[in-house]
């Protein structure tokens, strides 16, 4: 992780491009292993804006797992519709 970048195309922007794309690809896949795969044991994961519209911190791979299971039912969907925008839905008709 702190590794320095070499040459080879490894540049931080380069890492976080690749790591974001396959975390995007697993959740588009349903594929909650892989998406957890992609943090480290020792990971936090604060999810303000993502799945659940809370600040509380899950802390290592088991938390991120449950939370991703708990928000990621359906095949092909990988965000559940907030409480703000079902609240927008129903105002808006």
């Amino acid at each position: 992780m702190l590794d320095k970048p070499s040459s080879k195309n490894t540049a931080p922007s380069k890492k976080l491009s690749d790591l974001l794309d396959r975390f995007g690809a697993a959740l588009a896949a349903n594929d909650i292993e892989k998406a957890v795969d992609c943090f480290q044991e020792d990971c936090y994961w604060r999810d303000l804006v993502t799945f659940t519209w809370n600040i509380k911190t899950m802390e290592g791979r088991d938390q991120v797992r449950d939370m991703l299971k708990a928000n990621c039912r359906r095949p092909g969907r990988h965000t559940s519709p907030s409480p703000r925008a079902r609240t927008r839905r129903r105002a808006t008709g």
